[in-house]
């Protein structure tokens, strides 16, 4: 414990930062800015089923099969590879954006 200095004091904490930019800001920035690109990269049925099945959380593949006049097994698969578009965008050092 010799040289080892605990910093549990919330002030002297709040003190220290106090005046300095939350550093995570400019990263959640960035990550909000990339997902709207990818997001807009998405054809029109991968973003409509995308929007259904996260914005309307209780909908399922044969509810958004109906709503666009799919069967489930294509909405599943226009679900899976907006997915795998987005995550193949959204990863680190990705410079597919």
């Amino acid at each position: 414990m010799k040289n080892e200095i605990l910093y549990t004091d919330h002030e002297f904490l709040t003190d220290l930062f106090d005046g300095i930019e939350n550093p995570f800001d400019e990263a959640e920035k960035k990550l909000k800015n990339k997902m709207v690109s990818s997001l807009s990269e998405l054809n029109q049925e991968e973003y409509l089923v995308l929007s259904l099945y996260h914005e309307e959380e209780m909908i399922n593949y044969k509810e958004i099969g109906q709503i666009m006049s799919i069967n489930d097994s294509d909405a599943y698969k226009i679900h899976l590879i907006a997915m795998l578009k987005l995550q193949s965008k959204l990863q680190p050092n990705s410079n597919k954006i």
